[in-house]
């Protein structure tokens, strides 16, 4: 492995009546910052780089630096500033891929290709296309790969005082695409200061809730979709919706799932399918009702949910719920409104698959719900 540390000098768009229309129904996910090791106003040590690429005289082929996201939330780009020596080709590929046994692994994105022409450092957003789940505390890497022969780009290091801690710096000299066998930075040398780079993403709030109340004044309803999100292929990227039903004294009286496909309408009816077969034989006037999607699964059969598992949440799921309302003159009104999101703890999701596996293993068939059917239901002609 040759390696070198060296130095180097270094329209608003205008918001149409339509988006705002739009955005009156849809909560804003503001961009987050997943990890960082820049100073504030991405700074960075400008004198001291890594070299990377198959064209480098020292430097290895491939860099890698671990790192844990902050927040469970889609992957929106990887901010790292390069430059490229003289002479050299331009092209460099950026992956982000899963830990294995504190190594690099399993590609989750990439490659992304970056076009790096200049011998001064710049810094780099690279955009992700597919936008991968990533979930907080979890060990994740950004590689960045120059195979070409004439390749030799730099990767300039962090002035944060973020340096190696034994499995989260890695090195490649393997020309495969997407490289591997990599030496970890503590197998041959000291602490050294990681490269500097950035991981944003957008935060989702997996929950969404809402209620259903006054069941003897007309019906209540949940229509579910799937924007395809965590996947847009019909046939292979169903979620799981995930339906848990709390009565007003805050217990789990129902629990079911559906499997829902991209563009997919689907409704399930409170009356007739979530507080019909409750877990307590009683039918409640008013209930809380809980979403939370996750990816289903098909293995060698067909495509499967259990809302008595705890699987990693997954976005894409969008849900409204109508129920009744009386007017000031006594008469009942039906509402449509969407659920909301919100946080879920791991406390509160561990509570409520544990309890639906309770539903499920009582052997009663009592408190499983009924099934999704396709379609919208809404108000009844009158």
């Amino acid at each position: 492995m040759r390696r070198l540390s060296g130095g180097l000098y270094s329209l608003r768009a205008v918001a149409c009546s339509i988006a705002l229309l739009a955005a009156s129904a849809v909560t804003a996910q503001a961009q987050t910052v997943l990890f960082t090791n820049f100073k504030s106003g991405f700074g960075y040590n400008k004198g001291n780089y890594w070299n990377v690429g198959a064209g480098c005289t020292f430097g290895s082929v491939a860099i890698a630096v671990q790192f844990q996201p902050s927040a469970t939330a889609n992957f929106e780009d990887a901010v790292l500033p390069l430059a490229i020596e003289r002479n050299s080709g331009t092209q460099v590929f950026v992956y982000l891929t899963a830990d294995s046994a504190d190594s690099p692994g399993a590609v989750i994105e990439g490659p992304l290709e970056v076009t790096v022409t200049s011998t001064s450092p710049s810094v780099f957003t690279v955009a992700s296309h597919t936008f991968p789940l990533l979930q907080k505390g979890v060990f994740y890497w950004l590689v960045l790969d120059a195979p070409g022969a004439n390749v030799c780009a730099r990767w300039y290091q962090n002035s944060t005082g973020d340096v190696d801690l034994a499995t989260n710096f890695a090195f490649s000299d393997s020309t495969d695409t997407p490289p591997d066998a990599w030496m970890l930075d503590a197998q041959g040398f000291g602490e050294d200061t990681r490269p500097a780079f950035e991981i944003d993403g957008t935060k989702f709030d997996p929950l969404l809730i809402s209620y259903a109340a006054n069941f003897g004044s007309g019906p209540s309803n949940v229509n579910l979709t799937n924007s395809g999100a965590a996947g847009a292929n019909d046939l292979t990227d169903l979620i799981c919706a995930n339906v848990y039903v709390f009565a007003q004294d805050q217990q789990l009286i129902s629990c079911c799932a559906c499997p829902v496909s991209p563009n997919d309408l689907q409704t399930v009816s409170v009356q007739n399918d979530l507080i019909a077969n409750t877990l307590t034989h009683v039918a409640p006037n008013a209930v809380t009702i809980a979403l939370v999607a996750t990816e289903d699964f098909q293995g060698n059969g067909p495509h499967t949910c259990n809302p008595g598992v705890a699987d990693s949440p997954v976005p894409g799921l969008l849900a409204w719920s109508t129920t009744p309302h009386p007017t000031p003159g006594g008469a009942f009104r039906l509402t449509e409104l969407p659920f909301l999101s919100s946080p879920l703890s791991p406390a509160e999701y561990l509570k409520m698959t544990e309890y639906c596996a309770f539903i499920q293993a009582d052997g009663t068939n009592n408190g499983l719900c009924g099934p999704c059917r396709a379609g919208a239901a809404g108000a009844q002609k009158q």
